[in-house]
C-alpha cells in the first residue's frame, strides 16, 4: 500500500476541520432559529448522526433510497424556489469500500439540475461538499477497481451527513501474452508500439458482441459492465504498477459469468466466456493478431494550384491526443502507420496554412489513401462577444466538411471580456455558439472571403434543455444540432448520466448511433420555457 504524503495527510485534516465546523454551524442555526431541518422523504432509511460533544440536534442524514431520475416538470411555488436558493447547505460524511477498506485517490462528483456544483478527491474519508443549495442533487464517482456510484441524494440545510460503502464487486484480472508465454505489452515494446497499449484493453458484457464497437475519437472506449483499469498508464503515476503480462483489471458485479472481448479502442480481438467470480482470464494470441488491426493513412498535401507542399505536418489522433505526426516530402507526400483504428483528427499544419478542421474514418487494417488535400491561405476573422463579462467560449464547427466521408471536428475558443480576438480558419462555411454568463449566441458565418469587419455576437438568455441519457452498458453517440446545421453538442455517452445546454428556443433535431451503428433521427422544439430530452 503507498504511504499517504505529507500534503494528502494535511488535506484530510483540513476536511475533518471543515465537518466539525459544520456541526458547530449546524448548533448555532438550530439555536437561533428553533427548527430542525425537515427529514427524508424516506424517513425509514435515514439515521441522526453521531451525537456531538455540546448535545447539537441530529444533522439530517441523506436519503439510501435506489437513485432515479428527477422530474424537472414537477410543480414548485416561486416563494419554495426563492427559500431554496437563498439557503446554503453541505454535504459529507465517510465514503468507503466493503467492510470499511480506505479508497485512495478517489473522485466523487455532485451534480444539481444536470450542472455540476462540486467535486471531492484524493482519501474519500472523509469528503465534504459546501456552499449547496438544498434539494435533490445526484452523486457520481470514480475510484480505481470500484464500481461506480450514481445515486441520489437529498441535502438539508444546514448541513447533512452521508456515510456509504461502495458495492461488492468482482476484480477480474486481464492477461495477454504470445503463445510462447511472451507478455504482449513486452512485445510491443520490441516492435517499437509501446504507446499502443492505450488504446488495448477489455470490456465485459452480458452476451458476446457480434461485431465490432462503434468508431470512436475516445482514445481509450469505456463501455460494459464495469470499468477497466490498465495495467500500466503512463499519464497516471499514482496507480500501483501490475505484473507485465496483465494488461490490466476489469471490476465487474459479483456473481454473474461475462463475456470479456479484448479491444484495440473499438476493434475487437478476441473473446472469451469467463465465470463467475474467475480471479483472472488469459488471452493467448500472437502479437500479430493485434498487428492485423492496425492502419495506415496516406495522403498528398497541395497548395490551390496544384504544386507539392513540402515539410507540412501531418497527424492523425484521437481526441486525447495532441502533436506527433510526419512531415511531408518534397513531394507533399506521407504514409502514417501503425494507427489505432476509429474517428481520428485530421491534423495538417504547414508554415503559411493548416488543413480543415476534420475527422476522419479509419477501419481496422486499412492502407487508406486521401489523395490530395488542398492547403488554401487561411481567411484572418476577427471576432468578439460584445456583451461578454468575465468568461466564456466559442463553440464552432466546419459546416461542410469537403468530403461526404469526413465529419466536422469541433474546435473550442476560451475568450475572457469582450475584447476583439483575432483566428486564422481555413475557408469554409461554419456554425458558431457562443456562451456566457449573459446567455446564449448562435449564427452561421461564410469565411470563404475575408469578413468586412469584426463578427460580433451578443448574447441573450436562451432555453434550458435537459438531456437525459442511459444507453446501458455500451458506449454510444449523439449530435444535436440546430434547424440550420449548428452543432451543439456531440457526446459519447454510455449508462444514465445527464447534463443542462441553455440554448435558443428553436426547432433541433438530435442523431443518434447505438452500438451496432445504427442511425436514428429526430426534431423537436425547444420552447422559451425549456424542456427535457430523454435518450435513446
Amino acid at each position: 500500500m503507498k504511504p499517504t504524503s505529507p500534503l494528502q495527510r494535511a488535506l484530510q485534516i483540513l476536511a475533518v476541520v471543515q465537518a466539525v465546523l459544520i456541526v458547530i454551524m449546524a448548533v448555532v442555526w438550530w439555536r437561533a432559529e428553533r427548527v430542525i431541518a425537515p427529514a427524508s422523504a424516506d424517513a425509514e432509511q435515514t439515521r441522526p448522526a453521531e451525537a456531538s460533544p455540546t448535545s447539537a440536534p441530529p444533522i439530517p442524514v441523506a436519503s439510501e433510497r435506489p437513485a432515479t431520475a428527477a422530474d424537472p416538470t414537477a410543480a414548485r411555488s416561486p416563494t419554495a424556489d426563492s427559500a431554496v436558493q437563498s439557503a446554503r447547505a453541505a454535504l459529507y460524511g465517510m465514503a468507503t469500500g466493503v467492510g470499511g477498506e480506505p479508497l485512495r485517490d478517489g473522485v466523487l462528483w455532485l451534480y444539481r439540475d444536470g450542472k455540476h456544483v462540486g467535486t471531492a478527491s484524493g482519501d474519500l474519508a472523509p469528503f465534504v461538499f459546501s456552499g449547496l443549495s438544498p434539494g435533490l442533487h445526484r452523486l457520481r464517482s470514480r475510484v480505481a477497481d470500484q464500481l461506480p456510484i450514481d445515486r441520489d441524494v437529498e441535502v438539508h440545510a444546514p448541513a447533512t451527513r452521508l456515510d456509504f460503502e461502495f458495492p461488492a464487486r468482482w476484480v477480474l484480472s486481464v492477461k495477454a501474452v504470445t503463445p510462447e508465454g511472451k507478455p504482449w505489452r513486452d512485445s510491443l515494446g520490441s516492435l517499437g508500439l509501446r504507446m499502443m497499449d492505450r488504446g488495448l484493453g477489455a470490456l465485459a458484457f452480458d452476451s458476446p458482441l457480434n461485431g465490432d464497437l462503434p468508431a470512436s475519437n475516445q482514445g481509450e472506449v469505456e463501455g460494459g459492465l464495469g470499468p477497466f483499469r490498465p495495467g500500466h498508464d503512463p499519464f497516471d503515476r499514482s496507480a500501483t504498477p501490475l505484473p507485465k503480462d496483465v494488461l490490466g483489471l476489469l471490476t465487474l458485479p459479483p456473481g454473474q459469468p461475462v463475456h470479456v472481448a479484448l479491444i484495440l479502442r473499438q476493434s475487437v480481438i478476441a473473446q472469451q466466456l469467463v465465470a463467475a467470480d474467475q480471479p483472472e482470464v488469459t488471452f493467448t494470441l500472437p502479437i500479430e493478431a493485434l498487428q492485423a488491426k492496425l492502419a495506415r493513412v496516406r495522403v498528398r498535401v497541395v497548395d490551390p494550384q496544384g504544386l507539392p507542399v513540402a515539410k507540412a505536418n501531418v497527424a492523425c489522433n484521437d481526441g486525447q491526443t495532441g502533436g506527433g505526426g510526419k512531415p511531408t516530402d518534397e513531394e507533399g507526400r506521407v504514409v502514417l502507420e501503425n494507427l489505432v483504428p476509429g474517428r481520428l483528427d485530421l491534423m495538417i499544419r504547414s508554415r503559411l496554412a493548416n488543413g480543415p478542421p476534420v475527422q476522419i474514418l479509419v477501419p481496422p487494417g486499412a492502407d487508406l489513401d486521401l489523395g490530395d488535400v488542398v492547403l488554401p491561405p487561411p481567411t484572418p476573422v476577427e471576432m468578439q462577444i460584445a456583451n461578454l463579462t468575465g468568461s466564456g467560449s466559442l463553440r464552432i464547427h466546419l459546416l461542410d466538411p469537403l468530403r461526404p466521408d469526413w465529419t466536422a471536428d469541433q474546435m473550442h475558443f476560451s475568450i475572457e471580456g469582450a475584447g476583439v480576438r483575432k483566428y486564422d480558419f481555413f475557408p469554409g462555411r461554419y456554425a458558431v455558439l457562443a456562451t456566457g454568463a449573459e446567455g446564449v449566441a448562435m449564427t452561421v458565418i461564410d469565411l470563404r472571403t475575408v469578413p468586412p469587419g469584426p463578427l460580433g455576437f451578443e448574447l441573450r438568455r436562451g432555453a434550458e434543455l435537459r438531456i437525459e441519457t442511459n444507453f446501458g452498458a455500451v458506449m454510444a453517440e449523439y449530435e444535436l444540432a440546430s434547424a440550420d446545421g449548428v452543432i451543439v453538442r456531440r457526446r459519447e455517452v454510455r449508462s444514465a448520466a445527464s447534463e443542462v445546454v441553455e440554448l435558443p428556443p428553436g426547432r433541433y433535431a438530435v442523431r443518434i448511433t447505438d452500438q451496432s451503428g445504427t442511425v436514428t433521427r429526430r426534431e423537436f422544439e425547444l420552447p422559451a420555457g425549456g424542456m427535457t430530452m430523454r435518450l435513446p
